[in-house]
């Protein structure tokens, strides 16, 4: 049994298997009932665990609107429209071009990438743990000095807002302990006046109890 790729209309991959391939087999996995258009497209030589192999792409070049399949090939197949499903097949190198090899998914998958350049694992990326950084090597708004994240010039802009703010705090704590302390010798400003108020009223009250004489004692001076 040889395994060998399906490539379906909407782009999904399947891995299916045959005792035979030719192409009467590969139409009828791909689920055509007309073979018009139907052939090998392209093949590229690979080396796949130090054997070289040509992938071949069996496709269908006609088909009906709205059929074409959705999956995008690798050059020099990139700009070309096939309809229906696809095969990949998997013959050997020189000297082995009648000998079919397996095809996985896993196989096409890795060749597929190759071909196109090369792919990033964009999940493995964000499963990455992010990078601690030291309080001390970030600045007051969390970004990373010296960092990607932020250029000289930014970061420049940043310290001199972060030196304004800090100005600005400092102006704004001078002013509310002045306000506090002007606040607290007013109260005391007024706490004297109601003293000084209060301090003649009794002083006069005393003279005057001092000053006044019984009629008795009038009389007898």
């Amino acid at each position: 049994m040889v395994k060998f790729v399906i490539i379906e209309k909407t782009g999904n991959i399947k891995q299916v298997k045959s005792d035979i391939i030719n192409r009467d087999v590969l139409l009828k996995k791909c689920k055509f009932t007309s073979g018009d258009g139907f052939n090998k497209q392209h093949s590229w030589a690979v080396n796949v665990n130090g054997e070289q192999l040509n992938i071949c792409l069996y496709a269908k070049s006609k088909g009906r609107a709205n059929s074409e399949n959705k999956y995008e090939l690798p050059p020099p197949l990139d700009s070309d429209l096939f309809f229906g499903s696809m095969a990949v097949v998997a013959y050997g190198g020189l000297g082995q071009e009648n000998t079919l090899f397996d095809c996985t998914e896993k196989i096409w998958t890795s060749v597929y990438n190759k071909l196109m350049g090369g792919f990033e694992d964009l999940h493995s990326e964000e499963e990455e743990e992010e990078e601690y950084v030291p309080p001390e090597k970030l600045t007051k708004h969390g970004y990373k000095k010296g960092g990607f994240v932020v250029d000289e010039e930014e970061e420049e802009e940043l310290e001199e807002l972060e030196e304004e703010e800090e100005e600005a705090e400092e102006i704004d704590t001078t002013e509310e302990e002045t306000y506090e302390d002007s606040y607290e010798e007013g109260e005391e400003l007024e706490e004297l006046e109601e003293e000084e108020e209060e301090e003649p009223e009794e002083m006069e009250n005393e003279i005057e109890c001092i000053s006044e004489l019984s009629e008795e004692e009038y009389l007898t001076e």
